[in-house]
């Protein structure tokens, strides 16, 4: 059954194309780090305060302390910070037993 607005012939045009990415010139291009950004994804201040129980002002806080790395810039007035790089502050602070800031990131 064919959904509307499908006219006769095109999923078969759409199942033709799939493969042929592959063989562009873009897709030459693309790197590992291109692949690993999708794999680590950006999080905003607001989702660092929402997952971790904290204000906009600890990660500034933070950031002063050494305690977390200065987020990536991705705009004006955007700042970005990896999944991962996150996840390697968390570790050392809990391998130091570095509590003293409100508890564990």
């Amino acid at each position: 059954m064919r959904g509307p607005g499908l006219k006769h012939g095109a999923l078969s045009v759409l199942n033709s194309v799939g493969p042929k990415w592959r063989s562009t010139p873009l897709a030459s291009k693309i790197t590992r780090a291109d692949v690993s950004a999708h794999t680590d994804p950006f999080l905003s201040t607001k989702e660092i305060c929402q997952e971790y129980g904290i204000s906009r002002q600890s990660i500034y806080d933070w950031i002063a302390r050494g305690l977390l790395p200065k987020g990536e810039r991705i705009g004006v007035r955007a700042v970005r910070w990896r999944r991962s790089t996150l996840d390697e502050a968390r570790s050392r602070l809990n391998a130091g037993r570095n509590t003293q800031i409100g508890g564990e990131i």
